[in-house]
């Protein structure tokens, strides 16, 4: 088996700013911001906050509408209960 040699790229020395040409771009050209996932800053809320919210996934739908069918049962046995014991 012969091995082929590989470019491997060189770590960029720290404390050194990364070259605008080397950001990702986003699909008008322009650099991407390195803000993807921060928190939004006051502007954006005054102005609607951000268009999508995030939505509770649908497991976690099932296991609160479980337990809220569970716990309301058993305090109905709980009364039933104590009306029978308690005279």
């Amino acid at each position: 088996m012969s091995m082929a040699a590989r470019a491997v790229p060189e770590p960029e020395p720290a404390g050194e700013a990364a070259d605008p040409a080397s950001l990702p771009t986003s699909p008008a050209g322009e650099a991407a911001e390195e803000t993807e996932g921060a928190a939004p800053d006051s502007e954006e809320l005054e102005a609607g906050g951000p268009t999508r919210q995030a939505r509770a996934p649908w497991h976690f739908k099932v296991i609160l509408v479980g337990s809220v069918v569970y716990l309301g049962w058993r305090a109905y046995q709980g009364i039933s209960w104590l009306a029978h014991h308690i005279h």
